[in-house]
């Protein structure tokens, strides 16, 4: 009998190459169509990610297969959501562990949600979109079981991560669970953006790895590199009692948290890994 954990690595690799395979096939479509979608302010995200993905310089929720498959695919689900996705890797992830649940997947930019629309079209899945913004005009729905995003409120300041929490157990049925991970570093309140040499051998590891492939767009690689890398910031937090604080105070109790370590978006990073349920009454 195959152990177990070989098993779950070859599930893992597979669905990597999927993912793979379908963003190297539609990177440049991908940046065309942020041309006509994105606001200037998330253009150099969304407008890069398929490629960066492609080159697999970005992290995804696949890194995480083991800690998902875990939590998730015993659950019994019959409505899910992904809140917030730079691409299809969470709502691909969370179709292959629940494949009887309806999938809604929720942006508040149109680029990822159109990403996984054509996706979904080609694979001949049932999909749900909507374009929301998690801390303005949001419209709670009570409709989930589960809600699952990748490192999603990392992204955001501490009085912001509150304000999303609040929302998204807005989202949730009473006693819902929210799966997520966060990064972790000593930054604790504080925006951590990466050093210029981490920012340099990322262009360097983007002009290497589209060489390897025999992409011919180098100049056009390297400014998607550069202004990714200049760009990107995110909100980590020190430690697990911190993050259990946060979840606590605002709609959840943590049922489980812990600590792996992931290649990402510039070297090996330390991600908290955390299930947590929604409270029976969440306040406003």
């Amino acid at each position: 009998m195959l152990d177990k954990k070989l098993i779950n690595e070859f599930e893992r690799e597979k669905m990597q190459v999927e993912i793979n395979k379908e963003v190297c096939k539609r990177w440049i479509e991908i940046d065309e169509i942020s041309k006509k979608l994105c606001h200037d302010n998330c253009r150099w995200y969304h407008g890069a990610w398929c490629l960066l993905k492609c080159l697999d310089l970005v992290a995804g929720a696949v890194l995480f297969y083991k800690f998902y498959h875990k939590e998730i695919a015993s659950l019994n689900v019959e409505r899910l959501a992904v809140v917030g996705t730079a691409g299809i890797s969470t709502p691909v992830l969370l179709s292959k562990l629940q494949p009887k649940a309806k999938l809604d997947v929720i942006d508040i930019c149109p680029t990822p949600l159109k990403a996984c629309e054509m996706y979904a079209k080609e694979n001949g899945l049932i999909w749900n979109f909507r374009q929301q913004d998690m801390i303005k005009g949001f419209e709670p729905i009570k409709a989930y079981d589960l809600v699952v995003n990748d490192a999603f409120i990392t992204l955001f300041r501490d009085l912001d991560k509150a304000i999303i929490l609040k929302n998204i157990a807005k989202l949730l049925n009473p006693k819902g669970y929210y799966i997520t991970t966060l990064r972790k570093g000593a930054y604790e309140g504080e925006v951590y953006k990466a050093e210029q040499k981490v920012q340099d051998t990322f262009v360097n590891n983007a002009l290497i790895r589209s060489q390897e492939m025999a992409f011919e767009e180098k100049e056009f690689i390297r400014k998607k590199a550069k202004d990714y890398t200049a760009t990107m910031t995110n909100y980590p937090m020190d430690s697990m009692e911190n993050v259990k604080k946060l979840f606590n105070s605002n709609g959840f109790q943590v049922v489980s948290i812990d600590e792996t370590e992931i290649i990402g978006e510039s070297g090996n990073t330390i991600y908290f890994q955390v299930v947590a349920q929604r409270e029976e009454e969440v306040l406003s």
